[in-house]
């Protein structure tokens, strides 16, 4: 049971280990969105 699971855990980690390249610039590329939303807001206010 114990081994079947720790295989399963290794297929699991080595499948996103795949797709954590693109998680994690999908992460960024939202990131920079919210900030650069937030710095426009906040260059709005400091405008008016």
């Amino acid at each position: 049971m114990h081994f079947g699971l720790s295989i399963a855990f290794w297929y699991y980690k080595s499948f996103t280990c795949g797709q954590l390249l693109a998680i994690l610039s999908m992460i960024t590329i939202i990131i920079l969105y919210w900030t650069d939303i937030s710095e426009y807001h906040f260059d709005n206010k400091s405008l008016n």
